[in-house]
């Protein structure tokens, strides 16, 4: 009930329709913010996947709040959600870390304490379970690859793009081709939110209008980037000011334009959500690609 609330919210997208029926969607990008927050940012980037048949392996790209020796973090637990468990495809990360020359689970203990895949995953069984409701048909199974993404500020000090790291760029390759070579249905799913600004984040200037009608405007032209799988542009927003507005989500979101190819992304929904007792704001943005 709490799930389903979100689609029919102010500022939500509605109830999803039986009476819709296509494909499932190449990619989505959704918010990791905290539900009473974030709630209908959820519902715009899931419900398109609610209204199709779905997909049979979602790879999910999240930020890793807590960094990482590594740029790409793997694990081969299964999720426990409230709408029961989702299971990790073991197979295909293990032959996802063979094609690493790093050990991609030394930081998996991280997975442990991460809300970015967390909150992907309940909605993606949510999503299976409403499908299943209004169709009258039985619940499609469906694995994941869950993958935190670390920190590419380096890359921003030393203005150069991440993929020229050597262990990213392998590791993008080897994704994009296991992904490509599946004869399954994927769907690759970005956990991520935009802007860090305020006090909270270390930002002495008070949070104004003004402000966060610039963070705005900076926020839409980055989305625009992704949208158009701009790799370079993309970088180039974040890079030209090192970062001001602490975009948590550039390294996951940089990591899926990589994996994606001749794809236009519909931007379905920007928000922001500011607090006032610590005069901080966070931003999110919902996408499709389909």
């Amino acid at each position: 009930a709490q799930l389903d609330g979100y689609f029919i919210a102010a500022g939500g997208p509605g109830a999803p329709s039986a009476q819709t029926k296509v494909s499932a969607p190449k990619a989505l990008v959704a918010p990791h913010i905290d539900f009473h927050r974030g709630g209908p940012g959820y519902a715009w980037a899931y419900k398109s996947l609610i209204e199709s048949d779905g997909a049979d392996l979602y790879i999910l790209l999240g930020t890793s709040h807590c960094g990482g020796r590594t740029p790409y973090i793997l694990t081969l637990k299964d999720f426990d959600t409230p709408l029961g468990v989702v299971a990790t495809d073991k197979s295909f990360v293990n032959h996802l870390q063979a094609a690493c020359d790093e050990d991609c689970f030394v930081d998996e203990y991280l997975h442990r304490g991460e809300h970015s895949l967390e909150f992907q995953v309940l909605f993606l069984k949510y999503a299976a379970h409403k499908r299943a409701a209004l169709t009258g048909e039985p619940e499609r199974p469906f694995k994941i690859v869950p993958i935190l993404v670390s920190s590419f500020y380096s890359a921003l000090v030393s203005r150069t793009l991440p993929e020229k790291n050597g262990t990213v760029g392998a590791f993008l390759r080897a994704l994009r081709r296991m992904s490509d070579q599946d004869s399954r249905k994927v769907c690759f799913v970005a956990g991520v939110d935009l802007a860090h600004v305020g006090r909270q984040f270390g930002d002495r200037e008070p949070i104004t209008e003004d402000f966060l009608k610039w963070v705005e405007s900076e926020d839409r032209e980055l989305v625009d980037r992704l949208a158009r799988l701009d790799a370079p542009g993309f970088f180039n927003e974040i890079a030209k000011d090192q970062d001001k507005r602490r975009i948590c989500g550039f390294s996951p979101l940089y990591s899926l334009i990589h994996l994606l190819e001749k794809l236009q992304g519909q931007h379905l929904k920007y928000s922001q959500a500011f607090t006032p007792e610590t005069g901080s704001a966070v931003t999110f943005t919902s996408v499709v690609f389909e």
